[in-house]
């Protein structure tokens, strides 16, 4: 009975944190895959057992990197000349997720028609469906493959969604075509859950 009782009074104690729990002072916790840092004080990042004495946290679920060859959809953030930053949603749940990627002008060009900027590509808004094709600081995408480019485009002016009109994209209310890397799938994804 002692020696249990021992053993309850040693054991080191967990507690349950969720992200944005308090962990403590930076001075005592580092910052790690689990916990981030904010003007100088730990908090937890994911949902998991906290042991208090190391100040570790074990995850629920652990979080899972994006592969090579993984298929996500995105919304694209910034448009730049040569490339553009698109906020990730993986077609894996079980992938952390939302996180933000990369697609260069030259890995979003169709049919190799060469691209001089990437705004011919995508603009600011459009819905992609893109192909994990490296990752360095954060996932690279690309759009070489037929189904994979701009699902959902909405006009640079007026904002409304964007109608295909055989290759090319129309704006019905200002009567205008805009450019980009539309996939075969254009318009037939029905609702995509980001």
């Amino acid at each position: 009975m002692l020696l249990c009782l021992l053993e309850v009074i040693f054991m080191e104690k967990e507690k349950l944190v969720f992200p944005g729990t308090h962990i403590g002072p930076g001075e005592m916790y580092q910052e790690d895959e689990t916990k981030v840092a904010e003007e100088d004080e730990i908090y937890s990042a994911v949902v998991g057992n906290l042991t208090e004495k190391e100040g570790k946290i074990k995850p629920f679920k652990e979080r899972k990197l994006l592969d090579i060859g993984d298929i996500v959809y995105g919304i694209v953030k910034i448009v730049f000349e040569s490339f553009a930053v698109i906020t990730i949603y993986p077609e894996n749940k079980s992938i952390l997720s939302p996180t933000d990627g990369v697609i260069k002008v030259m890995s979003a060009k169709k049919g190799g028609v060469y691209l001089k900027s990437m705004k011919d590509a995508v603009r600011v808004g459009d819905i992609v469906k893109a192909k994990v094709s490296d990752y360095r600081d954060e996932p690279v995408l690309s759009f070489h493959g037929d189904d994979l480019g701009v699902v959902k485009a909405f006009c640079s002016v007026c904002r409304l969604p964007l109608v295909k009109k055989g290759e090319k994209l129309f704006c019905e209310e200002c009567k205008k075509p805009e450019m980009r890397s539309v996939s075969n799938n254009y318009g037939n994804v029905g609702l995509v859950d980001l």
